[in-house]
């Protein structure tokens, strides 16, 4: 056999044992990483579900509706799931036991705790603020051992894929600069990089878990996507609460195009919405149907749907100027979107809940547990500044008069009209509150009682000329006015003063705007004291 033959031999060879090391050591990392993968996809599944609990029992316990209930027990039947197979997966040793273990333990009290509250809940009881506190601390050590759990996992693929590397290199070490070259090619390179995208990706859903509000955890996406897809740019869209507008929680270049078309947009103006698929937009392609939004931005993107349940909550869109994004990239944007979707949908009907428990549904402003809570809060800063603040308290007069004689139908839109021009009268800052059936309570920040009293005759005149279909006649109102410190030192005093004057404003005629006086020792002039301001001024007691 000639040196050429034997050299053609042993070439042939060692591509044989070159291809056969590259399968079989393949093969171990394959199975490996997809193991590993399951195991740590299902501690991030069993994460998902507890969240679902967390924000299920949560939504229940502030506002008692049992729709709230749903996603419990949904994440009650997949924690359940996830945890009769995560130990069966993989081989997690003394440490992944103890923390399964651990985790365990945590979910069963949480259970227990959370059975009794439910069950509190359906008697009629009220969940205090501390309750719900404890279990959030009970939530975050739940997230801790995952979060350890989840990185152990993590080491334990990254281990089991270095050891099929490792016997990929000891086979073809023996074979010379060719195998050498081969294994870097074929093995080492790719396997890189796929550890590095592994590590971001783990990185990404551990800091999913601690994201405070939508908001955040928008941007913590979008730059997700920046980094996963090199020089890309990534913009995150989403429905606001009335579901009729497309927003952004990303500063868009002021006078660029998307940022004058984005504040007229409908959510259906996204085609990525629309169809509830991907949309693409290639310099290198011809598109039929132009998106108005992916129009406004590179010639290369890619629009995606954030689905959750079958629903639409919105889109994230992905550019790039240099050139189109690759099929992988299209896959590990998908991918990146649909772990942070879940927590985007919670985050939001977290949101939405708090805002049910302490919102009048009726006129959509603040209810009484709100009125409660934001008075002893502008109090305590108008003593903490010496700032003065004036406190409004309005009831509508006669309007028993007006269920009576025209239904209650008619009275509910009269009490939302009066909730719409209260709005429109008063600032940003200031505070309005339904504070009883027919009474209204607003709150004025920096604001003594002569300016509390301008602003409530403003308010008067145009309640006066409110007008409600369907109801004959006008409706008026009688308001009382006090200020700190004038009248009162803290908020019960405030509100005990602007009570008095309201009932002064009652008894002398209705229709009226009745200022507590300033308390005068000398002459004899104390809280109980008001003056009575309405088409002419006159003055008395209550």
């Amino acid at each position: 056999m000639s040196r050429r033959s034997r050299t053609r031999v042993v070439a042939i060879v060692s591509i044989v044992l070159i291809g056969a090391a590259v399968w079989i050591g393949g093969q171990t990392q394959r199975t490996a990483s997809d193991r590993g993968a399951e195991a740590n996809q299902t501690v991030q599944s069993m994460l998902v579900a507890r969240l679902d609990l967390e924000t299920g029992l949560r939504g229940f316990l502030l506002s008692g509706r049992k729709e709230f209930l749903r996603p419990y027990f949904r994440g009650l039947a997949n924690y359940l799931a996830d945890e009769g197979k995560i130990g069966s997966i993989i081989d997690w040793g003394p440490e992944g036991r103890r923390l399964l273990s651990d985790q365990r333990q945590l979910t069963r009290r949480w259970l227990v705790s959370s059975k009794l509250a439910i069950a509190m809940r359906h008697d009629g009881q009220q969940i205090s603020i501390a309750e719900l506190d404890k279990r959030k601390h009970q939530m975050d050590r739940f997230r801790v051992v995952n979060a350890s759990l989840l990185a152990l996992g993590e080491r334990k693929k990254s281990d089991a894929e270095n050891t099929a590397i490792t016997i990929v290199f000891a086979i073809i070490a023996g074979l010379g600069i060719l195998g050498l070259l081969a294994s870097y090619f074929l093995a080492e390179r790719p396997g890189r990089e796929a550890a590095r995208r592994a590590r971001q990706k783990s990185e990404f859903a551990e800091a999913l878990q601690f994201g405070s509000d939508e908001r955040e955890t928008q941007g913590l996406l979008s730059r997700q996507l920046m980094r996963a897809i090199p020089d890309s740019k990534a913009i995150v869209f989403s429905s606001n609460n009335s579901e009729n507008r497309l927003v952004t929680a990303a500063d868009l270049p002021q006078g660029s195009a998307l940022a004058q078309r984005l504040p007229t947009a409908l959510p259906t103006t996204c085609l990525a919405i629309r169809q509830g698929g991907s949309y693409e937009r290639r310099e290198d392609k011809d598109q039929l149907i132009e998106c108005e939004l992916c129009g406004a931005v590179a010639a290369n993107s890619l629009c995606l749907p954030s689905l959750v349940g079958g629903e639409v909550i919105g889109s994230v869109l992905v550019s790039r100027d240099s050139k189109p994004l690759s099929q992988a990239e299209g896959i590990r944007a998908k991918t990146t979107l649909s772990l942070a979707a879940p927590v985007l949908a919670n985050l939001r009907n977290l949101a939405i809940a708090e805002t049910r428990a302490v919102t009048d549904s009726l006129t959509g402003l603040s209810n009484v547990r709100a009125a409660a809570q934001d008075l002893a809060r502008m109090a305590a800063f108008s003593g903490r500044t010496s700032t003065p603040m004036a406190a409004i308290l309005l009831d509508i007069d006669h309007f028993k008069r007006v269920n009576d004689t025209f239904g209650h139908q008619i009275g509910d839109e009269v009490l939302a009209a009066f909730g719409d021009v209260l709005r429109a009268g008063t600032r940003t800052s200031d505070f309005v509150a339904r504070y009883g059936g027919e009474e209204f309570l607003i709150l004025l920040q920096d604001t003594d009682v002569e300016g509390g009293g301008e602003v409530a005759e403003k308010l008067r005149e145009s309640l006066r000329q409110m007008h409600v279909p369907g109801l004959t006649g006008r409706v008026t109102a009688s308001f009382g006015v006090a200020s700190i410190p004038a009248h009162a030192g803290d908020a019960d005093s405030l509100l005990r003063v602007a009570d008095r004057a309201l009932y002064a404003a009652k008894n002398s005629g209705r229709d009226k705007v009745c200022k507590a006086a300033e308390a005068d020792p000398a002459a004899g002039v104390g809280p109980d004291t008001v003056d009575v301001n309405a088409r002419g001024h006159i003055s008395g007691t209550e």
